[in-house]
């Protein structure tokens, strides 16, 4: 999480945010495939690998602010 920081905040000259992200197969595909600045992963990770970063995503960093 590097380039989006801990928290999934991004800016600063980091990645984009990624706290609202919702959508399952939207973060897959993007983790697998790219965007704008952000490399495809496809080649590094496993798709076992891809589902487990997106879904994290998605259930913990885009959850609501409690």
């Amino acid at each position: 999480m590097l380039c989006h920081r801990a928290d999934g905040a991004g800016g600063h000259g980091v990645g984009a945010p990624l706290t609202s992200v919702k959508d399952l197969a939207s973060a897959i595909e993007t983790v697998t495939a790219g965007r704008n600045s952000m490399p495809s992963f496809s080649a590094t990770l496993t798709r076992d690998q891809i589902r487990d970063v997106s879904g994290y995503v998605v259930a913990v960093l885009a959850r609501p602010a409690r």
